[in-house]
């Protein structure tokens, strides 16, 4: 297939020819169509063009019906290539130009479309072109006002950006609402929805008084599932002025839940439109893994108002300017909100699991991209995880009081403009004196750093030395790599566990490197990039010994838990090769005692706890191996927790029974920890298919809530169970007719996927409940069986890789960031075996 995408290049950045700083805006829906007016202030840009120059505007998919020039009918126009190029005007005028559009007929879910008779809008990265002609850019900030009209009794709510300042009848049975947001935005910010919702309404006073009304809508009947992101969203803005000191700044804050939409959610000024699964949470309806990715996703679209829409990027290659510290941001709430080492720790593992293999396959690319095919292809890991990374390691550099004045100092530079990640930086250098001009490279150079350490210790001088030697091995374009300013948090332990420094982080910044430590009194073994102080991988000699010891011992939980790791992939691995024909595994008697110790005193830290007795992914193991057959690294992951299960039985089914939920149901660090241990003992259990154990998680699944639900299905489908499909055909029956829960239902059924996998997905995808333009529906098909049916996926006769490519295809037509997002599922296809 020839490809159509033109590459665009940041080195060729040129801002517009005219600015258009004022849009006002009418839709006129109607069944059949609508009407879209727009009424801007066009001025010339005299700094980046001479003149006389063309206003050349974008639009995709338009019937234009009119352009105006200050009144007059303006017929010096062409139309080119989804170019509307507007010559011989003034160098400022206002300009009126309508159009017609098809919402109903728009599949794609981007710019504005009807679905299940709700108007909504994505403009998230060049939607807006699909609703009238504009300068669909992020540097052309506008100020804005929209005037919706539509059918009263069919669309009652008429939503749209910044404070509603008048609404009213028309004729005919139709109503109007004008909208009016003070502050500049780019047009990928616009939002509008219309539609028959369910509505909950509260308050919040701002640190400096100021009353906000918050309203979040939902489709009707779920209502009762709103009220985690409403105290979600109060939650956020009070972290927001304690942490920042950034307060709210319009009168009233919406999140809208709909059920098809592309993306988790979109950060639109004041109306915050969320994917129904990323908003909509009860205790019977989601689990505790939702109610927590639902508060960190309102915090991050919440803070978005600051980092994104208030400051927002210049260009699209820019995007980890607003999303990178956007992410660091939700982190950082959600650590603060329930535990900080356990949030630490899942957000490195999401970081491994996806962005580290990005890193080192085909498409890795910097933070800050130099060229790309397709705006889509900005929405990566790289840009969005590892872009926080960046942002946690200048706070690791200059300190944490630095960090905050660079904060407040990169909005009081900034405010209302669209800038890059050069003057992020730049307001770091200047609110804590520190050159960060080194650090800079990070931004620019794809790939993650190798660290080799080696410690050394002088027993007559009383020294420790650690020696280290930095490289990024070539990804595609750049095969030559520098040296990054990389921080190293560091510890040096006592034969007793004890601290021998105090908290010290080293500046890697050379190819090698060494630092000296004085007044060790003995040979110390050194805990090495604690909490994860930079996106690396680091290589020391750990041997088993040493790793136990950090697992008992480490003051840092995170190398704790980083020690387990090591330990884990070690006994894994070592299945794997003797799978492969390579040896014979030895029991890792030790390390199933230690984990047995934390397992007996998890009411100490039932959450943490919970995270340490899990094994790595499948995507971080195969990191570790060249060629990988995945479905014997999948067998030799299961035979390691079958053998963990033998050994701890009885260990297991006392957690089993003392953690399953019997009292109310709470959402906070120990009720989800002992949840989450209950669960993952479950899991461990079913795999010694033993029948007791399978009917014991079958009860559970019938349990009342969601949370025990899932974990029960989980166990069940990856113990390949016969009640696993009673299970899900139960949820079916419960749950099949809800929109959003039966996302759930198709990744259960796609992960029980076992021999004629591909049969069984094109059932679910043949299922009435299946919409195929439905982005969730599609994505879960291929997370369930990616997820839970490894073996399944890549299967040798290669069916399901075949309807997978087909999928693609037929979904990117008319859907192509979904499309881009299910290929994902292959990422590292050039590994396997």
């Amino acid at each position: 297939m020839k490809n159509t995408h033109k590459k665009f290049e940041l080195k060729n950045y040129k801002a517009p020819s005219f600015w258009q700083d004022k849009l006002d805006l009418t839709f006129r829906l109607f069944e059949t169509h609508t009407e879209v007016e727009a009424i801007s202030h066009c001025r010339f840009n005299a700094d980046d063009w001479s003149w006389p120059s063309p206003l050349e505007l974008s639009g995709e998919h338009l019937e234009l019906l009119s352009v105006e020039i200050n009144g007059k009918t303006w017929t010096q126009f062409k139309k080119e290539d989804n170019h509307l190029h507007i010559q011989d005007t003034p160098k400022e005028f206002t300009l009126k130009i309508v159009t017609k559009i098809l919402p109903s007929e728009n599949k794609s879910m981007v710019g504005l479309y009807e679905t299940n008779g709700l108007y909504c809008t994505q403009c998230e990265s060049e939607g807006f072109r699909k609703i009238t002609y504009f300068t669909d850019r992020p540097d052309n900030m506008a100020i804005y006002s929209t005037r919706i009209e539509a059918d009263k009794k069919k669309f009652p709510y008429l939503l749209s950006n910044g404070n509603l300042i008048e609404s009213g009848d028309l004729k005919d049975n139709r109503h109007f609402a004008l909208w009016q947001d003070p502050f500049k935005k780019p047009s990928y910010l616009f939002a509008l929805v219309a539609g028959d919702l369910d509505m909950i309404e509260n308050h919040f006073i701002t640190k400096s008084g100021k009353k906000v009304t918050l309203q979040v809508y939902a489709n009707r009947g779920r209502k009762e599932r709103c009220y985690h992101a409403m105290n979600s969203l109060k939650w956020s803005m009070k972290w927001d002025e304690e942490r920042f000191n950034l307060e709210y700044d319009l009168d009233l804050f919406m999140i809208v839940a709909v059920d098809d939409f592309n993306f988790g959610a979109m950060e639109n000024k004041g109306l915050n439109i969320y994917n129904s699964m990323a908003a909509l949470a009860d205790e019977k309806t989601a689990d505790d893994q939702m109610f927590s990715r639902i508060t960190s996703i309102v915090g991050h679209e919440y803070f978005h108002n600051w980092s994104g829409n208030r400051v927002t990027c210049r260009d699209w290659f820019q995007i980890s300017l607003k999303e990178g510290l956007t992410v660091f941001r939700d982190q950082e709430f959600t650590s603060d909100l329930f535990s900080r080492p356990v949030q630490r720790l899942d957000d490195v593992t999401a970081l491994r699991e996806r962005q580290f293999p990005e890193d080192a396959g085909p498409n890795a690319h910097p933070v800050r991209p130099e060229s790309a095919f397709a705006i889509e292809n900005f929405y990566t890991f790289t840009i969005y995880q590892k872009g926080a990374e960046l942002i946690r390691m200048i706070q690791t550099i200059i300190g944490s009081d630095n960090f905050n004045k660079g904060i407040a100092k990169y909005f009081e530079l900034y405010d209302g403009q669209a800038v890059t990640t050069e003057e992020f930086v730049h307001a770091m250098e200047v609110a804590s004196g520190f050159d960060l001009k080194h650090f800079r490279l990070w931004y620019s150079q794809a790939g993650t750093p190798i660290v080799d350490v080696q410690g050394s210790y002088n027993s007559e001088a009383k020294t420790y030395t650690l020696n280290f030697k930095q490289h990024t091995p070539p990804t595609p374009g750049q095969d030559k790599k520098l040296p990054l300013h990389i921080p190293v948090n560091v510890g040096l332990l006592s034969s007793e566990g004890k601290d021998l420094l105090p908290a010290t982080v080293l500046q890697l910044t050379k190819s090698e490197q060494s630092f000296e430590f004085k007044n060790i009194s003995q040979t110390p073994l050194p805990s090495l990039f604690r909490d994860f102080s930079a996106p690396v991988k680091f290589n020391f000699e750990y041997n088993e010994k040493d790793n136990l010891f950090l697992l008992k011992k480490d003051s840092n939980l995170f190398n704790r838990w980083e020690a387990a790791q090591r330990l884990y992939e070690k006994s894994i691995l070592d299945i794997y090769a003797a799978l492969e024909g390579c040896s014979t595994p030895t029991a890792p008697t030790d390390f199933i005692l230690a984990l047995q110790n934390n397992i007996e005193n998890a009411d100490n830290d039932p959450l943490f706890v919970s995270r340490l007795v899990q094994p790595p992914s499948i995507s971080v193991l195969e990191q570790s191996l060249e060629i990988v057959n995945p479905v014997n690294l999948d067998l030799a992951r299961k035979r390691f927790k079958r053998f963990l299960a033998t050994e701890l039985e009885p260990t297991l089914n006392e957690v089993f029974v003392k953690y399953k939920p019997k009292d109310k149901f709470e959402i906070n660090p120990r009720a989800v920890g002992e949840r989450a241990l209950m669960g993952v003992a479950l899991s461990y259990l079913c795999t010694l298919e033993n029948p007791r154990y399978y009917e014991m998680a079958y009860s559970l699944s019938k349990g009342k809530t969601m949370t025990e639900k899932s974990y029960a299905i989980s166990a069940l489908i990856q113990a390949d169970a016969k009640e696993a499909k009673m299970a899900v055909d139960d949820f079916y029956n419960e749950f099949g007719t809800d929109g959003v829960l039966v996302n759930r239902w198709i990744s259960y059924s796609a992960a029980s996927s076992n021999e004629n996998a591909h049969l069984n997905l094109q059932n679910i995808m043949n299922n009435k409940v299946f919409d195929k333009n439905n982005p969730n529906n599609n994505t879960s098909l291929w997370r369930g069986i990616v997820g839970g049916a490894l073996a399944a996926f890549h299967q040798k006769d290669g069916l399901v890789y075949k309807l997978l490519a087909d999928k693609v295809l037929e979904i990117d037509a008319y859907n192509p960031s979904v499309a881009a997002r299910i290929v994902n599922f292959l990422e590292n296809w050039r590994k396997y075996s």
